[in-house]
């Protein structure tokens, strides 16, 4: 099972109660998981934060997303966690976090 597929099965498990811990295990991992993928990329995020919020807040947009899409869309939220500390428990409590590892698997498998 490769990184990708064993984060996503652990998001799944996560309930939308779960602890607000910023450090939380999963959110670790998911942060490892996009520099390590190489899925953060320097960019002006902050000038892009309002394409962030359109594509969290429409789950068909995100469905549709292509990787450079998606690259500025986990680099904004890492980013944004930093100045917001909770940010990244919010998109894991709201199933956004987990609809955007989807997308990126289904990317990853050819899919799409």
């Amino acid at each position: 099972m490769s990184l990708l597929e064993t984060l996503v099965t652990e998001v799944e498990a996560v309930t939308p109660t779960a602890n607000r811990d910023p450090d939380q295990p999963v959110l670790m991992k998911f942060e490892r998981l996009a520099y390590d993928a190489g899925l953060v990329v320097p960019f002006d995020w902050g000038s892009w934060q309002d394409e962030a919020a359109r594509l969290t807040n429409d789950p068909q947009a995100l469905s549709r997303a292509a990787l450079p899409t998606l690259q500025k869309l986990i680099t904004t939220h890492i980013r944004k966690e930093r100045f917001c500390e909770g940010h990244l428990n919010a998109i894991l409590a709201s199933g956004h976090l987990l609809a955007l590892l989807k997308r990126l698997q289904q990317l990853h498998k050819g899919d799409d």
